[in-house]
């Protein structure tokens, strides 16, 4: 569980991942009570790579974008819980 990381960051509150050309699989995992500008559970960059989420709860995460999950570049949601989350932007 990644929960409640204490402080805000600039990008994903639980989980950051930014890579070139590589994968990352993100299993089982209950991501919530995080808090960043972009993603407050996850900010996801992958440009060239694959990032596949897979059977997590992603849930109560606050950011300005993203509330729950930020992504840019090439991301697989399989059975993922994405309930209850805050994005606070408006523009």
């Amino acid at each position: 569980m990644i929960s409640s990381n204490g402080g805000e960051y600039e990008y994903g509150g639980g989980i950051w991942i930014c890579h070139g050309d590589g994968m990352v699989t993100v299993a089982g995992s209950v991501i919530k009570d995080n808090l960043a500008r972009q993603g407050g559970g996850l900010c996801l960059c992958s440009s060239e790579g694959l990032v596949t989420l897979d059977g997590n709860v992603i849930s109560g995460n606050s950011a300005e974008e993203g509330g729950g999950l930020y992504f840019d570049g090439n991301v697989t949601l399989i059975n993922d819980a994405i309930i209850n989350n805050e994005a606070n932007n408006t523009d």
